[in-house]
Formats: structure tokens, sequence, C-alpha cells
């Protein structure tokens, strides 16, 4: 979710303050009929409430069936590492909120955490428990108020984990705001992965910007599988990825302060495999035989037509590109597929493999989408 062009427009008018503006965030404005809406991001008063996963709130009209009750609007968070901060990069305060448990169906004690994250780079955390005491119906105090100390100055930031309900937040933009940079990710990717189920991925932080033209450092990070932290910095780095959907989070610095981290979605898409034959089965170091032919078989449903001609074979692990390829007809019981037999130069291919015995080769190609294909077959490298 980019926030650079909202930034842009809201810039300054949120940077020319004469005093200190305090700010409620009611959640009142309606939400469609029904009185429940799904949202990725939610937005009032100059604060952006947004969440790396699809849709990570629900706007609750007062009076909803099963929903916390106070007589007013509220934001149900329904997804874990939500958070808020300023349209326009600027410093705030989190002074007060109204907190619920998410919905009568599960009135327990719930435990919510709000991490702050300071111009400095440091973070604060504040920690607060719900009572689990809620009919939906007034007038019982469904919600309770929790305050925040004075650690909560100073904010670039707030992250939100937890499953819950939020109302009535107070929140404070100092008579002298800093002007924080800009971080911006560009546009969502689609890649597609080499036979070894990677992709190299070239991210760009190039439109990120400092409103005082200073000069920025970059960090991007990201998880694989859920537990491994991976980091790179720079404006346009290049990385490897896996199969699967990433979402990755780069937070620019000013020398001064960070940025807002802003996200970009990287949708890796794997090769499709086939099948292939290489012959001869039993490759003699010592023969006189110049080439290693592969016979590979297009993917289901594919013709010579899908096949990006412009990119070469690559017959791996040695990495060797093929000397010649002619597209042939192959017939498998009832039905007639695509192929396209290959050669390679057999010298080249034992200077890159050392090791006699079994080894696994395999053979990529290029579809016209951008998709690549592979099949592998394991033959015998003797003396």
């Amino acid at each position: 979710m980019k926030k650079f062009i909202f930034y842009t427009l809201f810039m300054l008018l949120q940077l020319i303050q004469a005093t200190a503006s305090d700010i409620i965030i009611t959640f009142d404005p309606p939400s469609l009929p029904g009185g429940s809406k799904a949202l990725q991001s939610y937005t009032e008063n100059g604060m952006v409430f947004s969440g790396k996963l699809d849709r990570p709130f629900s706007h609750n009209d007062a009076g909803l069936s099963n929903r916390p009750n106070n007589g007013t609007a509220a934001l149900n968070v329904t997804r874990y590492y939500t958070r808020f901060n300023p349209i326009s990069p600027v410093l705030f305060d989190l002074l007060q909120v109204d907190l619920a448990e998410y919905s009568t169906i599960y009135a327990y004690p719930q435990t919510i955490t709000f991490t702050g994250h300071k111009s400095d780079s440091s973070t604060v955390a504040a920690t607060f428990v719900t009572d689990g005491i809620m009919d939906g119906i007034e007038p019982l105090a469904d919600f309770e108020t929790f305050t925040f100390d004075t650690s909560f100055r100073n904010l670039i930031y707030v992250e939100m984990s937890a499953n819950f309900t939020i109302d009535n937040m107070h929140i404070r933009i100092p008579s002298e705001p800093f002007v924080a940079p800009i971080a911006n990710t560009g546009e969502d990717q689609i890649v597609y992965a080499f036979y070894d189920g990677m992709a190299l991925v070239t991210l760009d932080g190039s439109d990120s910007n400092d409103p005082d033209g200073k000069e920025l450092t970059y960090k991007w990070t990201w998880t694989i599988d859920s537990n491994v932290v991976c980091e790179v910095n720079g404006v346009n780095p290049t990385i490897e990825l896996p199969v699967g959907l990433h979402n990755i989070q780069l937070v620019v610095n000013n020398g001064t302060m960070d940025s807002v981290p802003d996200d970009v979605n990287i949708t890796v898409i794997a090769p499709m495999e086939c099948d292939v034959k290489i012959t001869p089965q039993t490759i003699n170091r010592k023969s006189e035989q110049p080439n290693i032919h592969a016979c590979l078989e297009l993917p289901a449903g594919l013709d010579a037509n899908a096949v990006d001609v412009n990119e070469p074979f690559i017959l791996y692990p040695a990495g060797i590109e093929a000397t010649k390829q002619q597209f042939v007809s192959i017939i498998t019981g009832d039905q007639n597929v695509t192929g396209v037999m290959l050669f390679f130069d057999k010298a080249q291919l034992m200077e890159n493999i050392l090791a006699d015995g079994l080894t696994e080769l395999s053979v990529e190609g290029r579809l016209t989408s951008g998709q690549y294909f592979y099949g592998s077959d394991t033959v015998r490298i003797k003396e």
C-alpha cells in the first residue's frame, strides 16, 4: 500500500501548525449499508490505518450483532501486524485509546500490544489486557479506556498486534513537527523462478525522498517461511526469493529519523516441470562423442510458438548453453506433443562436472510469457 501519493497531497497542510494539535479518531464515519465493511485501510483526521495482509479491518456501526457496543461506530482489527501513522510524514504522540474484545462470541480477556517506532529507530511498547466482559448491548461498558505513558511521544508509526476492537484514539501532533523522509517501494511485481525455484528480484526505492533534500539510506526487510528475517541495504538491491508471495518492507533514514515503512508485494511464480530424456545415459569422459543430447517435452498444450527462442536453453549444474535446438513432434501413447531436441557440448559439460558417478542434469527454457520450464534426468559419468 503506497503512501507516497497521500504524502505529496497532504504534506503542506499538515506541517503548518501554530499550536499542538489534538486529534480524536472516533471511527464514526458511517459504514456502507448493512453496518459493516471489510477494509484494506482506514483513514480519518489525517491518520491512516493499514496492514500487510488482505483486508485487515472491519468498520462496524454501533449496535451491530455480536460486536462490542458503546453507542458509536468502531474498528475491528482482524489481522496481526497492522499499523497506523499520519498521512503526512510528521511525528505524533499517542495518548489514549478505548479497547474492547473482538466480539461477544469470544468475550474473554484479550492481550493487545502497541509498539511505537520513534525517529531515532528505537521502539517502545505498551501491553493492555481487556477485562473480557461485554454483551454488545448498551449500557454495559464494553470498552475500556487505556492511557499510554510519556514514552509514546515523537512517534513515526505504531504497530498493533492482536484481534480486538478499537475506538476513540487520542493523538497529538506537536506544534513544531519534525519532517520525516518518505519511503516508496514502487509497484508490486510478478517475477518467475528458475528451475531451482528461486528468482532474482530487483527492488526499487528510487522514488523515496526527503522533504529537506537530505541524503537517504535504505533498509529492506522481509521474512522467509515466517521465521527467517532477511535484510539488505541500497536503493536498488537485487535479492533472491523462493516461489510464493513475499511482502517486503522499506524504511529510509535521512541521518536523523526513519520514515514510515512502505511495502511492496513480490509474487514469485514457479517454473513448469516437464519430461526430459538425456542421452547417452552413460557419459564416458574419454569417448570422442562431441555432444550430449536432451529431448525436452514442452508443457501440455504448448507448441513452439510459446517458447522464447531469444532465451537460450541452459543445462545445469554446468550452466552451459545449447549449441543447437530443433523442435520435434513426440508421440506419447495416443497424444502428439511438441518437444525440442537440444545439443550441448560434451567437453564443456565435463569441464564443469568433475566428479564421476550418478549426476542429475536439468534443462531449462523460457516461455514468451516469461515463465520458465524445465526437466531433470539422471545420468552416469565415468572415466
